[in-house]
């Protein structure tokens, strides 16, 4: 048993993506998990994308117009600050479902969708001289509250400055992570994109950082629990670790998953090109 055996029944939650759920019924206070608990923000991810594609194929479909969607997804941002700062001045016992929420997770995938509609709409956008002006200075301050939030905001009890953070402060952590990724699109020779287009940064971050993400929490805690690690050791062990079990599991799990979805892919394409998707041949007939 020991810490992992007293967690299994989390395995369901985070295999079928509903640990926020889970979490969001605790006390803020609840003991973290030694195993699976970090799921909670893959699981609002994949919620999130189930809402997500069928609007964008509903505007896409229905209205034909990008520049609706702009204006919707706006919406739901304020929409959803606003949510938060109810549920904090009380309509709830704990922080937690604020913290886990799906619902008011919702607006930070938004403002990153946000930011590609209004690329894809603006395609000149990038080449705006006032706009990498703007970034130029944006960038480093975003960069710097990224910072300041992580050194104030723990991960493992309630938040310092948790009003701030529960209400507005996830959202602005959300439009600073838009501004650096955003610096990158415009800056091609910024420190930062630079930096992120490292081969020793970027193959890890494409091939790896999902299984790492996994893997590093229970290492971590197994440490922590079994052999009563200090943070420096702790650190100089899970590193290597994590990304020795992502490795594995890229090639024993993840790519075989990539050869089916690309088999699944093509078949797709060939769907759509013969005119056999039932959505293009819709489009086709109210074309003609």
């Amino acid at each position: 048993n020991g810490i992992f055996g007293d967690h299994v029944g989390e395995i369901p939650a985070a295999l079928f993506y509903v640990m926020d759920f889970t979490r969001m019924q605790l006390p803020y206070h609840a003991a973290i998990s030694a195993t699976l608990t970090h799921t909670w923000s893959l699981a609002i991810e994949e919620q999130f994308y189930l809402v997500w594609a069928p609007l964008l194929l509903i505007v896409a479909v229905r209205m034909r117009r990008l520049r609706a969607l702009q204006w919707i997804t706006v919406a739901v941002i304020v929409a959803v600050v606003a949510e938060r700062f109810l549920l904090y001045k009380g309509l709830i016992p704990s922080s937690n479902r604020i913290y886990n929420g799906p619902d008011t997770r919702a607006d930070q995938l938004m403002l990153g969708c946000l930011l590609a509609i209004v690329f894809y709409r603006r395609p000149a956008l990038p080449a705006s001289q006032a706009l990498r002006r703007a970034l130029t200075v944006l960038a480093p301050l975003s960069a710097a509250f990224l910072v300041a939030i992580v050194t104030v905001v723990p991960i493992d009890g309630p938040p310092r400055y948790a009003h701030f953070y529960l209400t507005i402060g996830m959202t602005l952590v959300a439009l600073a992570a838009a501004i650096l990724i955003a610096s990158t699109v415009v800056l091609e020779r910024s420190p930062l994109t630079r930096l992120l287009g490292a081969r020793w940064l970027a193959v890890p971050g494409r091939q790896w950082s999902y299984s790492m993400y996994i893997w590093h929490f229970p290492i971590t805690f197994a440490l922590k629990a079994y052999l009563h690690t200090s943070a420096p050791v702790t650190f100089a062990v899970v590193l290597p670790a994590t990304v020795a079990a992502a490795i594995v599991t890229r090639a024993l799990v993840e790519n075989r998953c990539d050869r089916l979805r690309a088999r699944l892919e093509t078949a797709a394409s060939s769907a759509v090109s013969e005119g056999r998707s039932p959505l293009i041949a819709r489009l086709r007939a109210d074309a003609a």
